[in-house]
Parts: C-alpha cells; sequence; structure tokens
C-alpha cells in the first residue's frame, strides 16, 4: 500500500482531512457565516480556514507545523485585532501565553521523560491562534483541542481491540478543529 508521509497511508490521512473539512464546514454554516458577515471579514475568515486545514494536512502527513505557515499565522492574528480595534493587548497577551503553555509543557515532558512529548510547532501554532482568537479563548482552546484528541485515542483503542499502536497522534490538527471552532462560535470570549 502506498504510504503518505512518514508511515500513513494516503486514504488515512485523506480521511482525516475529509472529517477536519467537514468540521470545518459545519462550524461555519451553523456559527460563523452570521458571526463574520462582512465581506471582508468572510475573506480573512476563508483565509484562516485554509491555513488551519494545510497546516492539519502537512502535520498530520509529515509530523511539523512549518514556520511558514505559523509565524504569518501569529502575524495575522495580530494585525488583524489590531485593524479591528478589538483588544489587540489580548491577542498579543494569546499569542504569549499560547507558545509559553505548549512550549512549557515541551519542556516539562522532555526533562521527565528524556524524549520529545509535543513539538515547539504546536507552540507557535498556540500562539497563532491565541494572537487570533485571545488570551481568554486559550482555556477553551486547550480544552476543545485536548477533549477531541482524548475522543480519536479512545476511538482507535476500541477499534483496535483495546491496543493503542506506538505511534505518534499530531496534536496540530485537533488545536487548528479546536481553534476554527472559537473563531466560528458565539462562545469565543476573545477578540
Amino acid at each position: 500500500m502506498p504510504e503518505f508521509g512518514p508511515g500513513r497511508p494516503l486514504w488515512q490521512t485523506g480521511g482525516w482531512m475529509v472529517v477536519m473539512a467537514l468540521c470545518f464546514l459545519i462550524s461555519w454554516l451553523v456559527w460563523g457565516a452570521d458571526r463574520h458577515s462582512g465581506n471582508l471579514s468572510q475573506g480573512v475568515s476563508a483565509l484562516l480556514a485554509l491555513v488551519l486545514l494545510g497546516l492539519s494536512a502537512i502535520d498530520l502527513d509529515r509530523y511539523i507545523l512549518p514556520d511558514l505557515l505559523t509565524l504569518p499565522l501569529i502575524a495575522g492574528g495580530l494585525v488583524w485585532t489590531g485593524f479591528l480595534g478589538h483588544a489587540p493587548l489580548s491577542s498579543g497577551l494569546g499569542a504569549v501565553v499560547g507558545y509559553g503553555a505548549i512550549a512549557g509543557l515541551a519542556w516539562y515532558w522532555r526533562s521527565q521523560r528524556g524524549e520529545e512529548g509535543i513539538g515547539l510547532g504546536d507552540a507557535k501554532l498556540a500562539a497563532g491562534l491565541g494572537a487570533w482568537l485571545g488570551a481568554a479563548s486559550l482555556p477553551h482552546l486547550f480544552l476543545g483541542a485536548s477533549a477531541s484528541a482524548l475522543l480519536v485515542v479512545l476511538g482507535i483503542r476500541i477499534t483496535s481491540r483495546g491496543g493503542l499502536p506506538r505511534s505518534f497522534l499530531p496534536f496540530g490538527p485537533f488545536l487548528c478543529l479546536a481553534g476554527w471552532v472559537l473563531w466560528c462560535a458565539p462562545i469565543s470570549s476573545g477578540v
């Protein structure tokens, strides 16, 4: 069977991306279209969705989140919130705290286990989402990403008859999904 990325078949990555795209579309149709109704806001939202879906695909395929996309995501969030005049301080704080939370977790895991548990690409992605959503949304972001990842792990465990394969499960797609839902949903307490 042809491999797509490091040990993941093409059909599996494609399946993940179809599910992600459907979740993005449903979130947009239920909440986002009303919340971001202006032409400029809809265009920015579409660009944000494409970047988040692209980051998800790359992370699923290569287990990396490239600076080429994560750093502009941070800058874009800071510029967009500054352009709107919506709490640029919350946006900047969201970027710093988002990065620090994941980087601190990565440092702690590495110091305790002697191996990588989460990468700094995830920290940059959290910084970018923090910039777009604001600092107050970070607990929702981390809770949503962790809960969805846990559900997937439980689903894999159940369908694989109790055994979990010793492989990586990238966290980036779960951050992207939670970030997109918060961008669309009226519960977002950020900018």
